[in-house]
C-alpha cells in the first residue's frame, strides 16, 4: 500500500530551560487577571494560584505559546503549504515539557 504523500507527519518536542521560561510567562499571563482571595491581580504566588486554578492552564497556555511559534517556523523553513488545519495529537505534557504529533495534509 502506498503511503499518502499530501499528508506530513511532524513531532514537536519542547523541555529543559526553553519549556520553564515557557512556564513562568504563562503563569504571569494567567496571573495577571486571576481572581484569588486575598491578593490583587497579578500578585498572587504561583502555588496559590496554582492550588486555584490548577497547574495544567499554565501548562496549556506555555504549550499553545511555543506550539504556534514552532508551527509557524517549520511551515515556513519547509515551505509546507496545509490545505486545512492541522490534526494535533497530544502524546505528553508536564513540569518537564510536551510533546505534540502533528498531521498536516498538503496540497497535491
Amino acid at each position: 500500500m502506498e503511503k499518502n504523500k499530501n499528508l506530513k507527519e511532524i513531532v514537536i518536542k519542547v523541555e529543559g530551560e526553553k519549556w520553564e521560561a515557557a512556564l513562568d510567562k504563562a503563569f504571569k499571563k494567567a496571573n495577571a487577571t486571576a481572581k484569588i482571595d486575598g491578593f490583587r491581580p497579578g500578585k498572587a504566588p504561583r502555588s496559590m494560584y496554582e492550588k486555584n486554578y490548577g497547574v495544567q492552564s499554565i501548562y496549556s497556555e506555555a504549550m499553545n505559546t511555543l506550539l504556534d511559534e514552532k508551527y509557524k517556523s517549520i511551515i515556513t523553513e519547509e515551505k509546507i503549504f496545509p490545505i486545512i488545519e492541522p490534526i494535533v495529537n497530544i502524546v505528553k505534557i508536564d513540569e518537564e515539557g510536551f510533546e505534540v504529533n502533528i498531521v498536516l495534509v498538503t496540497e497535491p
